[in-house]
């Protein structure tokens, strides 16, 4: 016991005992804390996500907005406009609006014709669309190898059969190995193939995006094949030094046939609101009636409301150019602490996260060891062991920029103490 207080050095004997009454049964319970849903240590971990201060645990794992960072008083103007006399009962009655989406449009630049309102986040809206692909029969969901972890937890409720893809080197779907995948299903024992599923802008967790010509054969493949492709666009918005390619629904509407193609949408993260679970689809005006007519999502008409004036008054526009400078502020300071630390990591053009190879294993409960929490490369890519070689790194929980500097001693410090070689690239070395 009194070598395992010496490895926690500088922190206080609150802080040891706290750690062992959050986390002391999963430790038991999880001796690597390598599963392929969220570990216990991790919801554990969910309980005190709020950072801590230096003596404490960093939180470099979970991609929540800071509490500093999310738009409650701007929120709250148009809250109260919205429950004002002549409003409040428009706001509170049941109806289904176009109010939002004709905002979006406008401060888009796009028809509104292409774009619906969602309810319930981003993955209520690709386990909808997946039922939708699946009510014939079970079939095939193609997603990336290294990819967004709650996947594994809707397809309890929709039945597909899971199949992943290789990450190109670029951090992205590696096209090339999804068309073999698709030619060689054996279509008898897993079902036709009826959707794809991947995050084609600053990914989750790899931060690559799909170049226009990968995008293009993906369109190709998705025609060819019926396919239904849902392009997770959540950190589109989020561009911090060279824009994302041109988006899979402008690519679409250049061909001479459209394949079926919907991006998800979310106010989650590029207005740091994931609380109110809102968002919109964007979609060929066809899919769009599809969409709409197929799934009774009584909107949330105040929730909607509330966004539709904040879109049309110019505050998600501040609120989403605060963001992006924070963001790419704190990209910035992470990515020089770690090269002044002696191990430069590949800093991505946009998006919430870094992913972090090396030539090592890397177990969670040895992050704790070291005073930081991270999240596990084997939580995207279950089946794929090298993968256990990556950690992803977010970097909103920290408090200031001297936290994030430590943050990032501490890492270095772990990876020191594991002789580990960090990779420039997206895959272990």
């Amino acid at each position: 016991m009194t070598a395992l207080l010496m490895t926690f050095h500088s922190w206080t004997c609150a802080s040891v005992l706290a750690l062992w009454v959050f986390f002391g049964d999963a430790f038991e319970e999880c001796a690597e804390c390598e599963m392929s849903d969220i570990s216990l240590v991790q919801k554990k971990m969910q309980r005190v996500a709020k950072p801590q201060g230096a003596s404490g645990i960093v939180d470099l794992a979970l991609g929540w907005p800071a509490e500093r960072d999310i738009p409650s008083q701007e929120l709250k103007a148009e809250v109260d406009a919205r429950l004002a006399p002549g409003e409040a009962e428009r706001g509170l009655q049941y109806g289904v609006g176009r109010d939002l989406p004709e905002a979006l449009a406008s401060w888009l630049g796009v028809p509104s014709a292409e774009l619906a309102a969602t309810n319930g986040g981003c993955m209520k809206t690709v386990e909808l669309l997946c039922l939708d692909a699946m009510a014939a029969k079970r079939g095939v969901l193609f997603v990336e190898e290294a990819s967004f972890w709650h996947l594994g937890a809707f397809s309890a409720s929709c039945p597909a059969e899971i199949v992943r893809v290789k990450s190109a080197s670029g951090g992205y779907l590696d096209v090339e190995n999804f068309e073999s995948a698709l030619r060689s299903l054996d279509v008898s024992k897993a079902g036709p193939a009826r959707m794809l599923y991947l995050v084609s802008d600053f990914s989750n967790p790899m931060g690559g995006s799909l170049p226009e010509a990968s995008r293009m054969k993906v369109l190709d493949l998705a025609e060819e094949f019926n396919l239904t492709v849902l392009a997770d666009s959540v950190y589109r918005l989020l561009n911090y030094s060279t824009p994302p390619p041109k988006s899979f629904i402008d690519l679409n509407k250049a061909r001479p046939t459209q394949a079926r193609v919907f991006e998800l949408h979310s106010f989650s993260k590029f207005f740091n609101a994931p609380g109110i679970s809102q968002g919109w689809i964007r979609a060929h005006p066809a899919l769009v009636h599809e969409f709409e007519s197929g799934h009774v999502q009584l909107s949330n008409s105040l929730v909607q409301g509330v966004l539709a004036k904040a879109v049309a008054d110019g505050t998600v526009a501040t609120v989403h150019h605060k963001v992006r400078r924070a963001m790419a502020h704190r990209f910035q300071v992470f990515s020089d602490a770690m090269a002044e630390q002696g191990f430069p990591v590949n800093k991505p053009d946009g998006g919430y996260f870094f992913w972090v190879c090396t030539d090592k294993e890397l177990n969670s409960w040895e992050f704790l060891l070291h005073g930081f929490l991270a999240q596990p490369g084997s939580q995207f890519a279950p089946t794929d062991p090298n993968m256990k070689k990556c950690i992803r790194i977010c970097t909103t929980r920290t408090q200031n920029d001297d936290h994030l500097r430590e943050g990032a001693a501490r890492l270095a410090s772990f990876f020191r103490s594991k002789q580990a070689t960090v990779s420039t690239g997206v895959h272990p070395l």
